[in-house]
């Protein structure tokens, strides 16, 4: 297994890279991402994620990378879900509760619902969500570890290189659009509860997601498809560049993360060993060996 795993990280992890390709065109390669964040070492990893980044910017130019799925997107955001357990529950978990503990739908489309006094409440409740997000944000970015703040500094550098002026937006884009969002709206699939929601909650969760995405890339609601979000503006101009700040604090590497001692096991880890990962490796190299060798040799 052993040589395997070296065969497929030789000549800029050509193997490596085309197995993720393959497999991406069946399902997404979330297994195998997770395999590789495991048994790969730090540096190596690193290493990894610079060539996949490389790769990605050929193909597509820095605005658009992290809105496609490519295996840079697929191993950096499973480094994320793996390494950054503390930090995703820590954000998530309590937006979810304020959320569930809501006795109705939060919808704020007046088109929905009649009651207007139900819309006002439910417009101040999603408002406090959000700001509950972003309080809880600030309050936890000391818990990124270093090998996650040394790959989100990888992708500030390299988005920086293709597009000067780019790198903390780019970071703050990738961390909401693949890491923060998702999180919130599939919370049992990402380690923070051991619960399916409901659908009401889901819906509030919708609304809290789109708004977070808009302040964390500074655009205001124009009203022209929705005019029932123009009301959440006050948020994107209030809290946009506090949420920079929070991602420019991440980002310096004078900052010290939590101590270890602090930081979360993902159950991913927790139920599989580096040797498990080695033998995942060996079996996606296998039962994708004619996709894959076939087009590298």
């Amino acid at each position: 297994m052993k040589r395997l795993f070296k065969f497929g990280i030789r000549n800029d992890f050509e193997v490596l890279q085309k197995t993720i390709q393959v497999v991406s065109v069946e399902e997404y390669p979330l297994d195998l991402c997770n395999a590789i964040v495991v048994s790969f070492k730090e540096k190596k990893l690193l290493e990894l994620c610079d060539t996949l980044l490389d790769s990605a910017l050929i193909e597509c130019n820095s605005e658009t990378m992290f809105r496609e799925d490519t295996p840079a997107t697929a191993v950096v955001t499973s480094v994320l879900r793996l390494k950054a357990v503390g930090f995703c529950r820590a954000v998530c978990k309590p937006v979810i509760k304020m959320l569930s503990r809501c006795d109705r739908v939060l919808e704020i489309n007046d088109s929905k619902v009649g009651d207007s006094l139900e819309v006002a409440e439910n417009i101040v409740s999603v408002y406090d969500a959000v700001t509950e997000a972003i309080e809880r944000i600030h309050e936890n970015r000391s818990f990124f570890t270093r090998k996650v703040r040394d790959i989100l500094h990888l992708v500030y550098r390299k988005s920086e290189e293709t597009h000067a002026g780019s790198g903390i937006s780019m970071v703050g884009s990738f961390l909401f659009l693949r890491f923060i969002c998702p999180a919130l709206l599939s919370p049992k699939a990402y380690d923070i509860i051991d619960y399916d929601i409901s659908a009401d909650v889901l819906r509030g969760l919708v609304l809290v997601v789109k708004i977070l995405q808009n302040v964390v890339n500074g655009v205001e609601f124009d009203g022209t498809k929705e005019q029932y979000m123009v009301c959440m503006n006050t948020l994107v101009t209030t809290y946009h560049k506090e949420l920079q700040s929070d991602i420019k604090y991440i980002l310096d590497e004078d900052n010290k993360p939590v101590r270890r001692s602090k930081q979360i096991t993902s159950s991913y880890e927790a139920q599989h060993a580096p040797k498990d990962a080695y033998l995942t490796l060996s079996l996606y190299y296998y039962d994708n060996a004619k996709s894959i060798f076939g087009v590298l040799v």
